[in-house]
């Protein structure tokens, strides 16, 4: 391990975008790619900034102002983009950079030799590695205890800003007897098509017949976790092997998984963040 570098296996392919590129681009990108994140680059393939579906996420989930007065079409990546960006080197030892990953809470670094852009170092790529790699380990014994759940009927800014308090940036939507029956990741958020409407009919009546004089509809912006989660939901039991659960994550392009109990009891999370630390400690 101490031997291997970021080079053996980083992604060479890399989609980028430039600043004046609009967030609707980005987006559809992202979507259509099964992307998390993208580079910004200039002609010269320097490295300008970095824009994830996390920051479109929590800019679209928490109303900022920009987000609500204009489409997406007509916002720029430039005015959404981190600026401050975390690289490595090809020759870059793949534990430093994981351990880079998860004092940043970074999923992805861009590659960068002699300051132009050759690759990126995601969270997917090193779970493959461990995939190949194999070990003995259980869920059980590396999940996080820590599990960020709400109501379908909370709105969803509390969501957001729960996803925000939580390191998987998951929120497990649970039924009234604490079931898992949906959860929402950045994507949910991020890549949802417009906000969720719904019909309100008012009516008017005289005489207390219950006749309508007149009836008026309107569309009221009331989107609700449940109308965006992801359900049914990809689970992990707790006695399930490190090696079978990441392989689903990774199948799936997702990033973490609620864990269950012999009970069916929510009772951890398993996420990338997991799978990164029993590489890099």
């Amino acid at each position: 391990m101490d031997m291997e570098k970021v080079e053996d296996y980083m992604t060479r392919n890399v989609f980028v975008l430039s600043p004046n590129d609009s967030l609707a681009k980005a987006r559809n990108m992202m979507l259509t790619k099964r992307i998390g994140r993208m580079v910004i680059t200039d002609s010269g393939d320097r490295v300008l900034g970095v824009i994830t579906r996390s920051d479109m996420a929590f800019a679209l989930g928490r109303g900022c102002t920009g987000w609500r007065k204009r489409p997406l079409d007509q916002m720029l990546v430039k005015d959404l983009m981190i600026t401050r960006v975390v690289t490595a080197n090809p020759s870059t030892p793949l534990k430093e950079a994981i351990k880079t990953m998860l004092e940043k809470d970074f999923w992805g670094l861009p590659v960068v030799d002699k300051e132009r852009l050759v690759g990126i170092i995601t969270a997917f790529d090193i779970m493959r590695y461990l995939i190949d790699r194999g070990n003995d380990l259980r869920v059980a014994d590396v999940m996080d205890r820590r599990v960020v759940t709400a109501s379908p009927f909370h709105s969803i800014h509390h969501v957001t800003e729960l996803m925000a308090s939580t390191p998987t940036k998951r929120v497990v939507i649970v039924d009234s007897e604490g079931r898992p029956i949906g959860i929402i990741s950045p994507s949910n958020i991020a890549f949802t098509k417009g906000d969720a409407r719904r019909k309100v009919v008012f009516r008017r009546s005289l005489g207390g017949s219950y006749e309508p004089t007149h009836k008026r509809v309107t569309y009221l912006d009331l989107a609700i976790a449940g109308d965006v989660m992801s359900s049914p939901v990809l689970i992990a039991r707790d006695e399930d092997g490190v090696i079978e659960a990441t392989k689903v994550m990774v199948d799936n392009r997702i990033g973490a998984l609620p864990v269950l109990n012999g009970g069916h009891d929510l009772i951890g999370m398993f996420s990338r963040r997991e799978v990164l630390k029993t590489i890099a400690p």
